[in-house]
């Protein structure tokens, strides 16, 4: 909240109140700029008088009264408004809704913070907009081979590695992932880092395991003898 003098010291203050609009991440990552919407309210001074005479405070200074928009007495003082009780006033606004804003690929909790209805005596709002990211999974098939991996959970501009292998072929090694069985789509390393994989929220996609054939020891081989 700000208090404000707009015309002199004698004539008006301003009191101003303002909402503030957030918009985060649920990591608390900043998505959008701040918005701040605001909404006022204004005292007038009248020079306090009797029989026609300004009333003077103990340092000869003349006295006013001030008054709300709707005409209820605040307080008097000699001027500058630091007499005003803003807890007095009966006039009540509304601060204008603010829609959230969209970003592609994640969910907002607020689409539109309603309008608050505000006195003078009220402080600053705050509102917080929480974006949530898309989410999607990826699941590991053996791919011939045996064993048991949990799909993994990935989150939109969220970097992460892919799990380990942890899938095993007798008389095979483990080469990698491909999101083809035959190894004919898009290969992966072993725990590769990957970012934005999917592009819908819910979506899944299947990487499998991809095999080299480990050749036994040639029980024939003879090595070269070493010439001298």
């Amino acid at each position: 909240i700000k208090e404000q003098n707009v015309f002199g010291n004698i004539n008006e203050i301003e009191k101003v109140i303002n909402q503030t609009i957030h918009y985060k991440t649920k990591k608390g990552e900043t998505v959008f700029d701040d918005y701040t919407a605001s909404t006022s309210f204004k005292a007038t001074s009248k020079l306090l008088e009797v029989d026609g005479k300004p009333v003077l405070d103990g340092n000869g200074d003349p006295l006013f009264e001030w008054y709300d928009e709707e005409g209820t007495l605040l307080g008097v003082d000699k001027g500058d408004g630091s007499g005003v009780d803003w807890n007095k006033s009966k006039v009540r606004k509304k601060l204008s809704p603010v829609k959230s804003k969209e970003k592609e690929h994640y969910e907002y909790d607020i689409e539109t913070v309603e309008g608050i209805d505000v006195k003078p005596s009220d402080k600053d709002y705050e509102t917080t907009v929480i974006y949530t990211p898309d989410n999607y999974k990826i699941y590991f098939d053996p791919n011939e081979g045996e064993g048991n991996m949990p799909p993994q959970e990935m989150e939109w501009d969220d970097l992460k590695e892919l799990n380990s292998n942890e899938f095993k072929r007798s008389g095979y090694e483990f080469t990698g992932w491909n999101t083809e069985k035959d190894g004919s789509g898009k290969s992966f390393k072993n725990m590769e880092e990957v970012i934005n994989f999917l592009t819908e929220t819910g979506a899944e996609i299947t990487l499998y395991a991809q095999w080299k054939r480990i050749l036994p020891p040639n029980p024939h081989y003879v090595p070269p003898t070493a010439v001298k």
